[in-house]
């Protein structure tokens, strides 16, 4: 039996952490979707929304 990993925060995972998860990179990967593209994709949308302040930091 795999050992299960303790999460060191409570809530949601980061865009990081989500990206870094083998099974988000094998669907990505059978997608044909490059990690550097969504990133862009994302940051275009919080743009968009508002979700961005000046300082370019995440609301």
């Amino acid at each position: 039996m795999r050992a299960r990993h303790k999460r060191k925060y409570i809530g949601e995972p980061s865009l990081d952490e989500m990206l870094d998860d083998p099974v988000v990179q094998a669907m990505m990967a059978r997608d044909g979707v490059k990690r550097e593209a969504l990133v862009a994709l994302i940051a275009a949308a919080r743009t968009r929304l508002g979700l961005v302040t000046e300082c370019g930091c995440a609301e």
